[in-house]
Protein backbone atom coordinates (compact mmCIF):
# COMPACT_ATOMS: atom_id res chain seq x y z
CA UNK A 1 0.00 0.00 0.00
CA UNK A 2 1.03 3.60 -0.46
CA UNK A 3 0.66 4.87 3.08
CA UNK A 4 1.78 3.76 6.51
CA UNK A 5 0.33 3.71 9.97
CA UNK A 6 -3.12 2.70 11.14
CA UNK A 7 -5.54 2.61 8.21
CA UNK A 8 -9.22 1.66 8.30
CA UNK A 9 -9.79 -0.29 5.09
CA UNK A 10 -13.48 -0.73 5.85
CA UNK A 11 -15.70 0.28 8.75
CA UNK A 12 -18.32 -2.27 7.73
CA UNK A 13 -20.69 0.42 6.45
CA UNK A 14 -19.12 2.77 3.89
CA UNK A 15 -17.35 1.65 0.69
CA UNK A 16 -13.81 0.36 1.41
CA UNK A 17 -10.60 2.15 0.49
CA UNK A 18 -8.98 1.67 -2.89
CA UNK A 19 -6.42 -1.14 -2.98
CA UNK A 20 -3.57 1.37 -3.42
CA UNK A 21 -4.33 2.75 0.05
CA UNK A 22 -5.09 -0.55 1.77
CA UNK A 23 -3.15 -3.25 -0.09
CA UNK A 24 -4.63 -5.79 -2.50
CA UNK A 25 -5.44 -8.58 -0.03
CA UNK A 26 -7.17 -6.32 2.56
CA UNK A 27 -9.13 -4.69 -0.29
CA UNK A 28 -10.31 -8.10 -1.46
CA UNK A 29 -11.25 -9.07 2.10
CA UNK A 30 -13.30 -5.88 2.36
CA UNK A 31 -15.20 -6.76 -0.82
CA UNK A 32 -15.89 -10.29 0.29
CA UNK A 33 -16.75 -9.29 3.89
CA UNK A 34 -18.76 -6.05 3.45
CA UNK A 35 -20.04 -5.78 7.04
CA UNK A 36 -16.76 -6.54 8.81
CA UNK A 37 -14.40 -3.74 9.96
CA UNK A 38 -10.87 -4.23 8.58
CA UNK A 39 -7.77 -2.40 9.76
CA UNK A 40 -4.20 -2.57 8.44
CA UNK A 41 -1.07 -1.44 10.26
CA UNK A 42 2.57 -2.44 9.93
CA UNK A 43 2.63 -2.40 13.76
CA UNK A 44 0.07 -5.06 14.56
CA UNK A 45 -0.31 -4.13 18.23
CA UNK A 46 -1.15 -0.52 17.35
CA UNK A 47 -3.61 -1.56 14.63
CA UNK A 48 -5.26 -4.15 16.84
CA UNK A 49 -5.60 -1.68 19.72
CA UNK A 50 -7.21 0.89 17.41
CA UNK A 51 -9.61 -1.70 16.03
CA UNK A 52 -10.71 -2.77 19.52
CA UNK A 53 -11.18 0.80 20.76
CA UNK A 54 -13.10 1.99 17.70
CA UNK A 55 -15.26 -1.02 16.87
CA UNK A 56 -15.45 -3.02 20.14
CA UNK A 57 -15.51 -6.41 18.34
CA UNK A 58 -16.24 -9.75 19.98
CA UNK A 59 -13.44 -11.42 18.01
CA UNK A 60 -10.33 -10.09 16.28
CA UNK A 61 -8.85 -12.16 13.43
CA UNK A 62 -5.20 -11.44 12.70
CA UNK A 63 -4.13 -12.37 9.18
CA UNK A 64 -0.59 -13.67 8.65
CA UNK A 65 0.44 -12.91 12.22
CA UNK A 66 1.98 -16.00 13.84
CA UNK A 67 5.30 -14.16 14.26
CA UNK A 68 3.77 -10.87 15.50
CA UNK A 69 3.85 -11.67 19.20
CA UNK A 70 3.31 -8.23 20.70
CA UNK A 71 -0.39 -8.67 20.03
CA UNK A 72 -1.96 -11.19 22.41
CA UNK A 73 -3.58 -14.22 20.80
CA UNK A 74 -5.98 -16.72 22.35
CA UNK A 75 -5.69 -19.11 19.40
CA UNK A 76 -2.97 -19.62 16.80
CA UNK A 77 -3.91 -21.38 13.54
CA UNK A 78 -0.93 -22.02 11.25
CA UNK A 79 -1.54 -22.65 7.54
CA UNK A 80 0.92 -24.91 5.70
CA UNK A 81 1.01 -25.80 2.01
CA UNK A 82 0.34 -29.52 1.49
CA UNK A 83 3.04 -30.01 -1.15
CA UNK A 84 5.72 -28.02 0.68
CA UNK A 85 4.78 -27.40 4.32
CA UNK A 86 8.26 -26.21 5.33
CA UNK A 87 9.11 -24.63 1.97
CA UNK A 88 12.85 -25.08 1.41
CA UNK A 89 13.58 -25.07 5.14
CA UNK A 90 15.23 -21.64 4.97
CA UNK A 91 14.29 -18.45 6.77
CA UNK A 92 13.66 -15.10 5.12
CA UNK A 93 15.37 -13.64 3.11
CA UNK A 94 17.11 -16.85 1.95
CA UNK A 95 13.82 -18.79 1.91
CA UNK A 96 10.12 -18.29 2.65
CA UNK A 97 9.89 -19.34 6.30
CA UNK A 98 9.03 -16.58 8.79
CA UNK A 99 10.17 -18.64 11.78
CA UNK A 100 12.19 -21.82 12.42
CA UNK A 101 10.09 -25.01 12.03
CA UNK A 102 10.58 -25.80 15.75
CA UNK A 103 8.31 -22.86 16.61
CA UNK A 104 5.36 -24.79 15.23
CA UNK A 105 5.02 -26.07 18.78
CA UNK A 106 3.22 -22.79 19.61
CA UNK A 107 0.37 -23.59 17.20
CA UNK A 108 -3.04 -24.55 18.54
CA UNK A 109 -4.11 -25.93 15.16
CA UNK A 110 -2.30 -26.70 11.90
CA UNK A 111 -4.34 -26.23 8.72
CA UNK A 112 -2.88 -27.93 5.65
CA UNK A 113 -4.01 -26.15 2.48
CA UNK A 114 -4.30 -27.45 -1.10
CA UNK A 115 -4.56 -31.06 0.06
CA UNK A 116 -4.86 -33.84 -2.51
CA UNK A 117 -4.43 -37.59 -2.81
CA UNK A 118 -0.68 -37.08 -3.22
CA UNK A 119 -0.20 -34.29 -0.67
CA UNK A 120 0.64 -34.04 2.12
CA UNK A 121 2.93 -37.05 1.93
CA UNK A 122 3.30 -39.29 4.96
CA UNK A 123 6.85 -37.98 5.30
CA UNK A 124 5.64 -34.38 5.56
CA UNK A 125 2.87 -35.35 7.98
CA UNK A 126 5.49 -37.00 10.18
CA UNK A 127 7.64 -33.86 10.04
CA UNK A 128 4.68 -31.76 11.19
CA UNK A 129 3.69 -34.20 13.95
CA UNK A 130 7.28 -34.26 15.22
CA UNK A 131 7.14 -30.49 15.77
CA UNK A 132 3.70 -30.01 17.28
CA UNK A 133 0.98 -31.76 19.25
CA UNK A 134 -1.68 -29.55 17.67
CA UNK A 135 -4.54 -31.20 15.75
CA UNK A 136 -4.20 -31.15 11.96
CA UNK A 137 -6.91 -29.92 9.61
CA UNK A 138 -6.91 -30.47 5.84
CA UNK A 139 -8.51 -28.24 3.22
CA UNK A 140 -8.75 -27.74 -0.52
CA UNK A 141 -9.28 -24.74 -2.79
CA UNK A 142 -12.46 -25.21 -4.80
CA UNK A 143 -13.46 -23.05 -7.79
CA UNK A 144 -16.97 -21.70 -7.19
CA UNK A 145 -17.83 -18.80 -9.55
CA UNK A 146 -16.69 -16.52 -12.38
CA UNK A 147 -16.64 -12.79 -11.59
CA UNK A 148 -16.71 -10.15 -14.36
CA UNK A 149 -14.26 -7.23 -14.61
CA UNK A 150 -16.88 -4.75 -13.38
CA UNK A 151 -17.84 -7.24 -10.62
CA UNK A 152 -21.51 -6.83 -11.62
CA UNK A 153 -21.89 -10.24 -13.20
CA UNK A 154 -21.33 -13.59 -11.52
CA UNK A 155 -21.62 -16.85 -13.42
CA UNK A 156 -21.73 -20.43 -12.27
CA UNK A 157 -18.46 -22.33 -12.48
CA UNK A 158 -20.17 -24.69 -14.92
CA UNK A 159 -20.75 -21.88 -17.43
CA UNK A 160 -18.76 -22.01 -20.66
CA UNK A 161 -16.45 -19.00 -20.28
CA UNK A 162 -13.83 -19.51 -22.97
CA UNK A 163 -12.28 -22.05 -25.32
CA UNK A 164 -8.72 -20.69 -25.53
CA UNK A 165 -8.25 -18.04 -22.84
CA UNK A 166 -5.12 -16.18 -21.79
CA UNK A 167 -4.37 -16.62 -18.09
CA UNK A 168 -2.90 -13.66 -16.21
CA UNK A 169 -1.82 -13.86 -12.57
CA UNK A 170 0.37 -12.05 -10.06
CA UNK A 171 0.30 -14.45 -7.10
CA UNK A 172 2.71 -16.71 -5.20
CA UNK A 173 1.48 -19.95 -6.82
CA UNK A 174 0.52 -19.27 -10.47
CA UNK A 175 0.89 -22.98 -11.18
CA UNK A 176 -1.93 -23.76 -8.77
CA UNK A 177 -4.19 -21.16 -10.41
CA UNK A 178 -3.53 -22.75 -13.81
CA UNK A 179 -4.21 -26.23 -12.40
CA UNK A 180 -7.59 -25.06 -11.06
CA UNK A 181 -8.50 -23.62 -14.47
CA UNK A 182 -7.45 -26.82 -16.25
CA UNK A 183 -9.46 -28.89 -13.76
CA UNK A 184 -12.55 -27.17 -15.19
CA UNK A 185 -11.80 -28.55 -18.64
CA UNK A 186 -10.34 -25.28 -19.94
CA UNK A 187 -7.07 -25.35 -21.92
CA UNK A 188 -5.29 -21.96 -21.81
CA UNK A 189 -3.57 -20.57 -24.89
CA UNK A 190 -0.95 -19.02 -22.61
CA UNK A 191 -0.22 -17.90 -19.06
CA UNK A 192 1.30 -14.49 -18.34
CA UNK A 193 2.70 -14.41 -14.79
CA UNK A 194 3.83 -11.51 -12.63
CA UNK A 195 5.28 -11.26 -9.09
CA UNK A 196 2.94 -11.43 -6.12
CA UNK A 197 1.14 -8.13 -5.37
CA UNK A 198 1.89 -6.86 -8.89
CA UNK A 199 0.47 -3.44 -9.74
CA UNK A 200 -0.89 -3.16 -13.26
CA UNK A 201 0.20 0.04 -14.95
CA UNK A 202 0.21 1.05 -18.61
CA UNK A 203 3.21 -1.17 -19.40
CA UNK A 204 1.62 -4.31 -17.97
CA UNK A 205 -1.80 -3.61 -19.49
CA UNK A 206 -0.25 -3.10 -22.94
CA UNK A 207 1.66 -6.35 -22.52
CA UNK A 208 -1.52 -8.20 -21.59
CA UNK A 209 -3.55 -6.72 -24.46
CA UNK A 210 -0.72 -7.42 -26.93
CA UNK A 211 -0.41 -11.08 -25.98
CA UNK A 212 -4.20 -11.40 -26.00
CA UNK A 213 -4.25 -10.29 -29.63
CA UNK A 214 -1.18 -12.33 -30.62
CA UNK A 215 -2.63 -15.55 -29.24
CA UNK A 216 -6.09 -14.70 -30.57
CA UNK A 217 -7.46 -15.56 -27.16
CA UNK A 218 -11.20 -15.41 -26.60
CA UNK A 219 -11.00 -14.28 -22.94
CA UNK A 220 -8.65 -13.31 -20.14
CA UNK A 221 -8.95 -15.37 -16.98
CA UNK A 222 -7.33 -14.07 -13.81
CA UNK A 223 -7.56 -14.26 -10.01
CA UNK A 224 -9.78 -12.13 -7.78
CA UNK A 225 -6.71 -10.61 -6.15
CA UNK A 226 -5.47 -9.47 -9.56
CA UNK A 227 -8.90 -8.34 -10.75
CA UNK A 228 -9.21 -5.87 -7.89
CA UNK A 229 -6.20 -3.99 -9.33
CA UNK A 230 -7.31 -3.92 -12.96
CA UNK A 231 -8.73 -0.61 -14.25
CA UNK A 232 -11.80 -0.43 -16.51
CA UNK A 233 -9.42 0.18 -19.43
CA UNK A 234 -9.61 -3.51 -20.23
CA UNK A 235 -13.39 -3.44 -20.62
CA UNK A 236 -12.93 -3.86 -24.39
CA UNK A 237 -11.63 -7.35 -23.63
CA UNK A 238 -13.51 -10.26 -22.13
CA UNK A 239 -12.14 -10.57 -18.58
CA UNK A 240 -13.23 -12.97 -15.84
CA UNK A 241 -11.78 -13.82 -12.45
CA UNK A 242 -11.96 -17.26 -10.89
CA UNK A 243 -13.48 -17.10 -7.42
CA UNK A 244 -12.42 -19.88 -5.07
CA UNK A 245 -13.55 -21.08 -1.68
CA UNK A 246 -11.69 -22.99 0.99
CA UNK A 247 -13.36 -26.29 1.80
CA UNK A 248 -12.35 -28.23 4.91
CA UNK A 249 -12.02 -31.92 4.12
CA UNK A 250 -10.74 -33.18 7.49
CA UNK A 251 -10.81 -31.73 11.00
CA UNK A 252 -13.78 -29.36 10.81
CA UNK A 253 -15.16 -30.66 14.11
CA UNK A 254 -11.85 -29.96 15.86
CA UNK A 255 -11.77 -26.43 14.49
CA UNK A 256 -15.35 -25.77 15.65
CA UNK A 257 -14.54 -27.13 19.09
CA UNK A 258 -11.40 -25.00 19.45
CA UNK A 259 -13.21 -21.84 18.37
CA UNK A 260 -16.18 -22.40 20.67
CA UNK A 261 -14.00 -23.23 23.67
CA UNK A 262 -11.76 -20.19 23.25
CA UNK A 263 -14.67 -17.81 22.67
CA UNK A 264 -16.44 -19.21 25.71
CA UNK A 265 -13.33 -18.61 27.86
CA UNK A 266 -13.17 -14.98 26.79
Amino acid sequence: RKGKGTTIVSDGRKPPLDYTESGDEPALMAQRLPKIPIVVDEIRFRGGTHLVRKFDPDVVILDDGFQHRWLHRDLDIVLMDAASPFSDGKMLPAGRLREPPKNLKRADLVAITRSSQQHPSQKNLNLINNRTDAPILKSIHRPTEWVSLDRKRILSISESIAIKPLLVSGIVRPDHFESLVRSLGITPSGHLTYPDHQRYGTKELEQIAGLYRTLKADAILTTEKDLIKWPPLLKALKVWALRISVVITEGEEQLDSLLKNHIKKR
